[in-house]
């Protein structure tokens, strides 16, 4: 596993040269990396990759470095599903892990969908339940890593989806007025079926959703990202959604 960077990027809307990406191989070697890297190797092969818990990556502007949330199944083959924070150093590719607890919600149907880093620091996870959980901090932006529920149905069907927000960078994003946290998600989980996809607003304090008007589209990836420098992009066909 690699993190490719991109650099010069102001000269994206121009398209006025090829960005050349660098990559950092990704270290596992820590021993509280132990159980999520085995389960990933186990998971992740030519003919299947999916149900791996992991899904995003969250940007932290007070350290610099990249946080997600991850659900896998340990040992292989138990039906005991745990989760882990994880933090991810850009620069160096040095992975720090969390202690991990066992989720009891979780399973093979029941993942990590999208996380997101919110202005007040705190880490949100989706997932693909429809409930959103943030982590518990002991002040903010140090992290315990557990989890506690903010929202048992956030959006109120089972999903894959994503969130995306402007973290503790409170900056205007194009084509919005003022910072903002979204969710995006479709009905289903592995299996694509042409099923539509929208857009929500989320409250932060609170985990409830708020649906856009416009849409909805219909496409298979769904992937939010925000440049908090830049706008906000979205890897998702736009030309039939007005919002």
């Amino acid at each position: 596993m690699y993190i490719g960077k991109l650099t010069n990027i102001a000269c994206l809307p121009a398209v006025i040269r090829t960005l050349t990406p660098t990559y950092t191989k990704i270290d596992f070697s820590a021993i509280t990396c132990s159980d999520y890297y085995t389960s990933i190797k186990a998971e992740v092969r030519q003919t299947k990759a999916q149900n791996t818990g992991l899904s995003g990556l969250a940007y932290s502007a007070a350290d610099g470095n990249l946080y997600t949330y991850v659900s896998f199944e340990s040992p292989a083959g138990s039906g005991v599903f745990k989760g882990q924070l994880l933090k991810v150093n850009p620069a160096t590719g040095v992975v720090s892990c969390y202690p991990s607890s066992v989720l009891a919600f979780a399973s093979a149907a029941y993942e990590t969908s999208g996380v997101l880093i919110a202005a007040n620091g705190d880490i949100e996870v989706l997932f693909t339940d429809g409930s959103i959980y943030k982590t518990v901090a002991s002040s903010p932006g140090v992290y315990t890593g557990a989890i506690t529920l903010l929202n048992s149905a956030s959006i109120p069907y089972q999903l894959r989806g994503d969130l995306a927000g402007c973290g503790t960078t409170i900056v205007p994003i194009v084509p919005f007025s003022s910072c903002v946290t979204i969710a995006i998600a479709r009905t289903g989980t592995n299996n694509y079926n042409n099923e539509a996809v929208s857009f929500y607003n989320l409250n932060i304090t609170t985990g409830s959703t708020t649906k856009i008007d416009g849409g909805p589209l219909k496409t298979r990836q769904i992937r939010l990202i925000i440049w908090t420098k830049m706008a906000l992009a979205i890897t998702l066909p736009m030309d039939s959604y007005t919002a």
